[in-house]
């Protein structure tokens, strides 16, 4: 499989490496990255304006929770935050699971890797935050995880104490400074942390969650992409936005539900997990195994509002676990099950506030 930047760099090519230089390589290739978006943005395009969109296999709901079938896409590591069941496959995220490794050790159960990682501190330092990033899904593919999702902002940064992605042209906005959201933001599908992920993805066997800034013609979304070891397989639009997407963003309208060979879980980000209602009724009619949530919950990690309670109340009026992958600030990660019981982790400390780290939990 490859790629090809709108440079015309055939980025296909990339040697899959040892995990001792593949760090140095994933550095490499997040740095040209940065350079396709700031040269591209001076001519006004986007990377990956000459990728071919791949279809989107997703089971797409509209917001009123009715299915839609025909729902297709639309045209030097930091050490700093980096480490030294089987379900309805009808929508396309695959991965394959064997009894044993390459070795011929029995192979582990698959399971979820959840990250907790601060890409503010890297604000608007891509290569910084993938090569980070990158680190903490190797770690989580060796403790068998199948799924590995990130934190919203984890990629570009969601905002820094002075500094907002904003949409192009705004200057200030809330008392913060303004960068041109344009310069980082791409297509899904279609854009470089696509295909940076989709290689990971089809190394390692393993389907991908990410948070970029999305672009589709002259409208901005704060969205989600998923990639499996086939490639691109979906994406998905906060709807309900906070008022640091509102620089940019247009909210999305579509719940998406992820099929797995480990289950079916519908995705949310952040905001759009706050309250009971219909955006949990949707999944829960669509018959989903649990909610994958990507979040900057942005509240005091001891406070009434802090997520460790409050996904606690959402999955036990629900009767769905929730799967949430949060900024370390807020220390928001882990898996929270039905049933009114604690939060679970695994491998991060019961308090990890302002920890980098990972979760990882049985599918």
């Amino acid at each position: 499989m490859g790629w090809v930047s709108s440079t015309g760099a055939d980025l296909g090519q990339i040697e899959l490496l040892p995990r001792t230089r593949r760090h140095v390589q994933a550095r490499w290739y997040a740095g040209m990255v940065m350079r396709c978006w700031t040269l591209l943005a001076s001519i006004g395009l986007a990377c990956g304006d000459a990728a071919s969109p791949a279809a989107d296999t997703s089971a797409a709901m509209s917001s009123s929770g009715v299915a839609d079938p025909t729902a297709a896409s639309d045209g030097d590591p930091s050490t700093s935050g980096a480490p030294s069941s089987s379900g309805d496959t009808t929508s396309g995220a695959s991965s394959s699971s064997t009894g044993a490794d390459s070795t011929g050790a029995p192979a582990l159960p698959p399971a979820i890797g959840l990250v907790q990682y601060d890409g503010d501190v890297h604000f608007g330092d891509a290569a910084t935050n993938l090569a980070n990033l990158t680190a903490w899904a190797e770690q989580a593919v060796e403790q068998g995880a199948k799924l590995i999702v990130f934190p919203e902002g984890s990629t570009h940064g969601y905002a820094s104490p002075t500094e907002l992605w904003c949409a192009p042209g705004m200057l200030e906005y809330q008392g913060r400074a303004c960068r041109d959201v344009s310069t980082v933001a791409e297509p899904l599908p279609g854009g470089p942390t696509t295909a940076y992920w989709a290689a990971f993805a089809a190394e390692h066997d393993v389907v991908v969650v990410f948070h970029v800034p999305e672009v589709d013609g002259d409208t901005f979304y704060a969205s989600l992409g998923v990639v499996d070891p086939t490639g691109y397989v979906t994406r998905y639009r906060k709807r309900t936005l906070y008022y640091v997407d509102e620089a940019y963003a247009t909210a999305g309208d579509t719940a998406v539900v992820l099929d797995t060979a480990w289950g079916r879980f519908g995705l949310m980000i952040c905001l759009d997990g706050t309250y009971d209602g219909a955006y949990y009724d949707t999944y829960v009619e669509a018959g989903v195994d649990g909610i994958i949530i990507s979040m900057d919950w942005d509240d005091d990690p001891d406070g009434d509002a802090a997520a460790i309670t409050w996904f606690r109340e959402r999955a036990a009026t629900n009767g769905l676990p929730i799967y949430a992958a949060d900024v370390s600030t807020w220390d928001g990660t882990g898996l929270y099950p039905p049933g009114d019981v604690p939060r679970e982790r695994n491998g991060l400390p019961p308090v990890a506030v302002g920890v980098d780290g990972l979760s990882v939990h049985a599918l």
